[in-house]
């Protein structure tokens, strides 16, 4: 995934950051499986960075804990210089409740996460959805630099979507906009998921896939991780297209798709012209 989302801070919080001189940046990405800090200057030169498990089989206030550990090796290694600090989590937080909704990390859902990260952490923090951050990151300051509508997608323990007009993120009436894994594909027979049967996340995320993966060969889906050359992609593609590969895995799957739209089409099917990211193969 792209390192933009770890600053999303910097887009949220823009005009604080440059109206109060604040010099460094710092924004957690919270996944499915880990929790990852990074630390940038008023460049978006990184500082510094650290990952560890998320730690969600032993709760939510061990997850919170986990953050508050990150935070202050960051803190350290600034020597508490003024910051801002963002967050970017599966879900969203509810604007009725202030809850957090959707994550799939389910031990979150119904917490008031933002309230007791601030109590921990002893600092005003900005959370939004992790799409939604990865969109207007690229959107401002990255390859979606300049278009009016960008479309960013993630595909990791999930799949999650943001949308961005105009430098602005499309929330929705249910913070939602962009969550095109959880549009329905197959509504008879499809695989069951938690929110709903046959939805495109049972599919195409890293968990869906490795489900997928045993009911289809009978065992465990084994993971090779790379960085790939534009070389090295040609021959994985070449793979996939005469069945050497039975799946594969964008392991760097954060993908941006700006338009120049004349005006907003929030809600619309896509029908892109590439490979799909994650392709089962018989």
């Amino acid at each position: 995934m792209s390192s933009k989302i770890w600053i999303f801070s910097v887009e949220l919080s823009f005009n604080e950051i440059y109206h109060h001189k604040i010099m460094y940046k710092i924004g957690f990405d919270l996944g499915g499986t880990k929790v990852e800090i990074i630390v940038t200057d008023e460049n978006h030169n990184e500082v510094f960075r650290k990952r560890m498990p998320n730690g969600k089989e032993n709760g939510y206030d061990f997850v919170i804990n986990r953050i508050k550990d990150l935070y202050t090796d960051a803190c350290d290694e600034i020597n508490n210089a003024p910051h801002t600090l963002g967050l970017g989590t599966p879900g969203a937080l509810s604007k009725e409740t202030g809850l957090l909704k959707n994550s799939n990390i389910e031990i979150m859902n119904g917490k008031p996460f933002r309230d007791d990260l601030e109590k921990a952490l002893k600092h005003k923090v900005w959370v939004e959805n992790d799409a939604n951050c990865f969109a207007l990151a690229e959107a401002i300051i990255g390859a979606g630099k300049g278009k009016d509508f960008v479309f960013g997608v993630i595909l990791g323990t999930g799949v999650g979507g943001g949308l961005v007009f105009k430098g602005q993120i499309i929330e929705g009436l249910k913070e939602a906009a962009g969550e095109w894994g959880h549009h329905t594909i197959n509504y008879k027979d499809g695989a069951e998921w938690r929110t709903g049967r046959g939805v495109i996340e049972a599919y195409v995320s890293g968990t869906g896939a490795q489900i997928r993966y045993k009911e289809m060969f009978g065992s465990e889906m084994g993971v090779y991780h790379s960085k790939f050359s534009d070389n090295e992609r040609v021959e994985v593609w070449n793979g996939v297209l005469t069945g050497k590969f039975r799946f594969v895995v964008g392991v760097r799957s954060s993908i941006f798709l700006p338009f120049s739209f004349h005006f907003p089409s929030i809600f619309f099917p896509f029908s892109f012209h590439f490979p799909p990211i994650f392709l089962p193969f018989s």
